[in-house]
């Protein structure tokens, strides 16, 4: 898959195996389904290091090195929702099975 000019930091299947999205140090995530690219996530300002799907597919979620969380929504791959409080880097993020709580894992301070 081409689209991101760096290391790509993490991969994340949706449940249904139907798409795919990777983020990278070059600030993005990419989201690919069914063979063709479904857009750029843009909006971070650091590494994006982590990313999930949520259950239904609907929503993915990213992690950065700029101490922020987002919720994007997965087909228009519009960004839905910034959320901040870490006091470090992000490293990954992980919707429940229910697709209600969202996790994210920071580096100590």
């Amino acid at each position: 898959m081409n689209g991101h000019t760096s290391i790509v930091r993490g991969i994340a299947y949706s449940v249904d195996g139907k798409y795919l999205a990777t983020v990278s140090n070059d600030e993005t995530g990419q989201s690919v389904g069914r063979g063709e690219r479904r857009g750029t996530l843009r909006g971070h300002s650091g590494f994006v290091r982590g990313v999930a799907f949520s259950p239904e597919g609907r929503r993915l979620s990213t992690a950065s090195n700029d101490k922020a969380v987002k919720l994007w929504d997965a087909t228009s791959v519009l960004k839905l929702l910034t959320l901040r409080g870490h006091p470090n880097w992000v490293n990954s993020v992980a919707f429940s099975p229910d697709g209600k709580p969202l996790a994210s894992g920071s580096a100590a301070e």
